[in-house]
């Protein structure tokens, strides 16, 4: 492939796009690992709530207790989930289309509410998951974009590593398949 050679797509949002719950970050790791210990308590004093709830006294209160602490552990592994569903449904304008191009001068973005354009040395890294490329100008999240796959045929998602390989200096985990 030649220097000069442009990769374009035509992206779309979806929440589904951004929070990707088994996606190695520290934060995922974090809620499972969490998540796992949970478990593991509430297994290892199963003997413990299970002679409460027998107990016609105090079952109705541990019962309460256990189902509000359920309710809890689930909210809180799904919350990012609904933290970005919230995200796009209150702002409409992340679901509208927008043109990327990939080139060795950099990246730019065309949509209806407005332009950019980015050097490669913007990206302090690139990250791609089985779904999607991910653009970090921070290593916090902030001013990064995501290109979903979905967008992309398999010949321009090739294309769309190379031009990464070939104009990106910086940390970049790229796919191999």
């Amino acid at each position: 492939m030649e220097p000069n050679t442009e990769v374009a797509i035509e992206v779309s949002l979806q929440p589904q796009d951004i929070y990707q719950p088994f996606l190695f970050s520290w934060q995922n790791l974090a809620r499972w690992v969490l998540s796992l210990f949970a478990a593991y308590l509430v297994y290892d004093t199963r003997a413990t709530w299970s002679s409460a709830l027998a107990n016609p006294d105090r079952g109705a209160g541990v019962l309460v207790l256990l189902l509000a602490g359920i309710a809890l552990f689930l909210a809180w592994l799904v919350y990012p989930y609904f933290r970005v569903w919230s995200m796009f449904r209150s702002s409409p304008r992340l679901r509208t289309p927008r043109r990327i191009r990939f080139s060795a001068e950099g990246i730019r973005i065309d949509s209806e509410h407005g332009r950019g354009e980015y050097k490669w040395s913007i990206f302090q890294k690139i990250v791609e998951s089985r779904r999607t490329f991910f653009f970090m100008q921070t290593s916090h999240y902030a001013g990064s974009f995501y290109v979903p796959k979905r967008c992309l045929s398999k010949s321009a998602t090739n294309d769309l590593r190379r031009v990464i390989r070939d104009n990106f200096q910086g940390e970049s985990k790229l796919r191999i398949d």
